[in-house]
């Protein structure tokens, strides 16, 4: 005997309207769960570089941006993307501020010599300092 299924596209429109009527659940959730993320998902570092290592093995990745394709990745990104971006960055002020401190604070601290002519490979050896800071920064670094 067959399995009765509803027709494709009213369960489609069934799972919107569920969802977008749980917004609370899901805010709720989100609050209750917090104080278990962190445990929880350092304790789960070892799945994830297994996971991810069966995943490389396999080509899973690649064979998931395929099935995506490109016109999904377009439309998305211009639609929710772009509703969600301006939100998103004003949301992230502080975390930008504290990321970037770091770095603001190398860069404001570093004593380059004075450029040389257009071309010259001085200014070359300007960016590679500044490039060397950051990177440094960037591995828990201080030099």
């Amino acid at each position: 005997m067959a399995i009765r299924l509803r027709d494709l596209g009213a369960l489609s429109q069934k799972f919107v309207q569920r969802a977008g009527a749980a917004t609370n659940d899901y805010t709720e959730g989100v609050k209750a769960a917090g104080p278990d993320w962190e445990s929880k998902t350092k304790a789960a570092a070892g799945t994830w570089k297994q996971a991810i290592t069966e995943v490389a093995g396999t080509n899973r990745f690649e064979q998931g941006v395929a099935d995506a394709g490109s016109q999904k990745f377009t439309t998305r990104a211009s639609t929710l993307g772009a509703q969600r971006y301006a939100p998103g960055v004003q949301a992230s002020a502080a975390d930008w501020a504290r990321g970037f401190g770091p770095y603001h604070q190398a860069l404001q601290g570093m004593d380059l010599p004075l450029r040389a002519p257009r071309g010259s490979p001085q200014n070359q050896q300007i960016s590679n300092a500044v490039a060397t800071r950051l990177a440094a920064i960037k591995r828990g670094k201080t030099a």
